[in-house]
C-alpha cells in the first residue's frame, strides 16, 4: 500500500514522544524494516543494522532522533544513516501502538579526522518533490540524494556508532507486585 499511496498521504501528522506533532514520513509499526527493504530493493543500499543510539556520532546533535537504520552502498563502502522518531496517534501521554515514523535526518560521512568519521545532515531534496509523489516516491529522493552525496569509507574507520539496542524487558508478578528485569 505504500508504494501506491496517494500523494495526499503526505499530510498525515501524528505526535512524537515529546509531544510535538510531526509528518509522517513512514507508517507502520516495522517502519525501520521498510526503510531497508525500499533502500536496498530501489538503490542497493544494503541495511547494515537497525540503530538505537546511546551517544550520538560526531556531527549530528540532539536534535535529530536517537533510532534509524545504517545503510551501505556495497559498491564503494560509502554509509547513510536515517534517524526518526516514532509517533503516536493520540499523543505522548496516552498508551498507543506506534503508528509510523518521522524521518529528522539522513546523514552521509563529510570527513574523516584521525580515523573518525564526522558526520553531516543531507538537505531534504524539497525542490525535487512534484505534486504527485507520495510518501515512498519522496523516502527514494531522500536516499537518492545521500547516496549520491555519500563517500567511500574504509571499514578501519570508527563510525561513531555506539548502539547497545535496545533493553530486553520483562515483567514479573511477585507478591509484593511488579517486578521488571532489564537486560542489555
Amino acid at each position: 500500500a505504500y508504494i501506491n499511496e496517494s500523494p495526499t498521504s503526505c499530510n498525515i501528522w501524528a505526535y512524537c514522544c515529546r509531544g510535538r506533532k510531526l509528518q509522517m514520513n513512514v507508517p507502520t509499526q516495522r517502519a525501520d524494516q521498510m526503510i531497508g527493504l525500499i533502500a536496498d530493493h530501489y538503490l542497493r543500499l544494503e541495511m547494515v543494522r537497525i540503530l538505537s543510539l546511546g551517544l550520538l556520532p560526531d556531527g549530528i546533535d540532539d536534535k535529530y532522533g536517537h533510532r534509524g537504520v545504517e545503510l551501505k552502498n556495497a559498491e564503494n563502502g560509502a554509509r547513510v544513516l536515517v534517524l526518526f522518531e516514532r509517533l503516536f496517534e493520540d499523543g505522548p501521554d496516552v498508551p498507543s501502538p506506534g503508528c509510523g515514523l518521522h524521518i529528522s535526518g539522513v546523514f552521509v560521512v563529510h570527513n574523516v579526522l584521525k580515523n573518525r568519521a564526522k558526520w553531516k545532515v543531507v538537505p531534504e531534496p524539497v525542490s525535487s518533490y512534484t505534486p504527485f509523489d507520495n510518501r515512498m516516491e519522496r523516502l527514494l529522493k531522500c536516499l537518492q540524494t545521500a547516496k549520491g552525496k555519500a563517500k567511500p569509507v574504509l571499514e578501519s574507520v570508527d563510525l561513531g556508532i555506539h548502539n547497545p539496542g535496545d533493553p530486553d524487558l520483562s515483567l514479573l508478578e511477585t507478591s509484593f507486585g511488579t517486578h521488571m528485569n532489564i537486560r542489555t
